[in-house]
């Protein structure tokens, strides 16, 4: 497991443990599948088996709660590591607002092309390019998961919950922690395919975050 930006314990921190699923088709081929056709495309071979191993990885781990995208790639790879903890009576949900950003006429082509969008529609500012071809803005993804984390938090304070999700909600997630700009969501060099990351988030962090991006939709 890949254990990167841990900070110093606090009995008000949140700990997420982020898990990204499993290798997918759309994976092997350099195919974008979002959050825009559910429920997804499923995991490849090596992608069970990734999801084997980091289960395997992840089972003495106390959880609080274990929360999943419920596009099938997150949910075979949560359903895996859940095994290890049926017995423990801890929270396992699912949930769309851990869904991958959808990518509007994007979904299912080549990343390259999503790629291309991205920076057209965002670099010119224009919403109802983004919306035609992006299907939801980095301003709106980035309010879904910071709105989760908060909701999450009021919970979890103090506890240790696990997230098995998507590169992009990892991302977000992460530039959330780092307090920095939107626009840069997709600078980070994405978790590997079946492994893990922890971070600790406080009530300071998520509030900050929020009022943020609050203000970057008023802009679209």
């Amino acid at each position: 497991m890949t254990k990167t930006h841990e900070i110093g314990s606090s009995a008000n921190a949140m700990t997420l443990v982020l898990v990204r699923h499993g290798e997918t088709y759309a994976n092997l081929t350099g195919m974008y599948d979002g959050g825009g056709y559910p429920p997804g495309i499923g995991l490849t071979n090596l992608g069970k088996r990734q999801a084997m191993e980091i289960a395997e990885t992840l089972k003495d781990m106390h959880f609080n709660a274990i929360f999943y995208s419920d596009l099938t790639r997150a949910a075979d790879t949560a359903n895996a590591i859940h095994k290890y903890h049926e017995n423990e009576n801890i929270l396992f949900m699912d949930t769309q607002q851990l869904r991958e950003i959808k990518g509007g006429l994007c979904e299912r082509r080549e990343l390259g092309s999503m790629k291309a969008v991205f920076e057209i529609a965002l670099g010119n500012g224009n919403s109802e390019l983004v919306g035609k071809y992006l299907g939801e803005s980095r301003e709106r993804f980035q309010t879904r998961i910071n709105g989760f984390l908060q909701r999450l938090y009021e919970d979890f304070a103090g506890k240790t919950v696990l997230l098995v999700c998507h590169a992009g909600v990892i991302n977000a997630i992460q530039s959330i922690w780092h307090d920095t700009p939107i626009e840069r969501i997709c600078d980070y060099a994405p978790v590997p395919n079946g492994q893990a990351m922890t971070l600790e988030f406080t009530k300071k962090q998520l509030r900050s975050q929020n009022q943020q991006h609050i203000a970057a939709l008023a802009r679209l």
